[in-house]
């Protein structure tokens, strides 16, 4: 776990980056993100793979514990897809009065292509969900709508 810890670097609480290509590590990434969401207090956690903020496609491992479930949001002018790796949950999209306009069912090696407009969020269906998530870039800090 030492070496794997050497490979991230702690951008904000919650937030890594990758210094390496540890693609090929996603089980023992996630591991450690259980395990640092434990020790921390935290409910979520992320390894990102992308150089930084500004580059045009973000992959993402990201862990949540204790049933965490992101807000319902929704990204006007991008696409998402999620691998989950660990775990179970619902992908729920939801329409302007926050609604269920659909859901699936997502389990361990399933992948969803998000290219709605509407409000979304994944609902954990397991204390632990890991998942890899592919989005466009760059981020920018307050630009998802959340549902009111």
């Amino acid at each position: 776990m030492d070496a794997l810890q050497d490979e991230l670097k702690l951008l904000k609480r919650g937030v890594f980056y990758s210094a390496s290509a540890c693609t090929a590590r996603i089980n023992e990434l996630t591991d450690y993100l259980e395990s640092y969401c434990s020790e921390n207090r935290l409910q979520i956690a992320r390894v990102c793979f992308h150089r930084n903020m500004e580059s045009p496609l973000m992959v993402m491992l990201i862990v949540t514990v204790g049933f965490y479930m992101y807000p319902p949001h929704r990204h006007l002018n991008k696409f998402e897809s999620y691998q989950v790796v660990k775990g179970k949950c619902r992908f729920v999209e939801y329409d302007e009065k926050g609604i269920d306009k659909l859901s699936f069912i997502l389990g361990k090696d399933q992948l969803l292509l998000n290219e709605s407009t509407s409000y979304h969020t994944l609902m954990p269906l397991t204390s632990v969900l890991a998942f890899i998530e592919h989005t466009t870039g760059p981020f920018e800090e307050g630009k998802n709508d959340f549902l009111a």
